[in-house]
């Protein structure tokens, strides 16, 4: 699933191990849904996109983080529940502001 996207630095912007790390998380929330651990899988989903940004680190000095939101997008239809939903959305703002969020 992410095998096909660029392996950067092993600090930043190696969106495949990225994509493959989060893709990991999905599969946890799905489970956790399905074994009644969590009650609202829109509440793990703005986490994730939390823990996207964080794990990217400084996001900005990322080239083609398009390319690694749009693969994120594609794969989790296989772990979003029916009946669910889940935005995965590129947060634009600076790392400083995220910090104060």
């Amino acid at each position: 699933m992410c095998n096909d996207l660029s392996k950067g630095s092993i600090y930043n912007c190696d969106f495949r191990s990225i994509c493959t790390r989060l893709v990991r998380e999905l599969s946890q929330f799905k489970d956790k849904l399905d074994e009644n651990k969590i009650t609202s899988f829109a509440e793990e989903c703005k986490y994730f996109n939390y823990l996207i940004y964080y794990i990217l680190k400084c996001p900005l000095q990322c080239n083609n983080i398009n390319l690694l939101y749009a693969r994120l997008n594609d794969v989790k239809t296989t772990y979003v529940p029916k009946g669910h939903s889940c935005d995965i959305e590129y947060f634009g703002i600076t790392k400083k502001n995220f910090l104060i969020k």
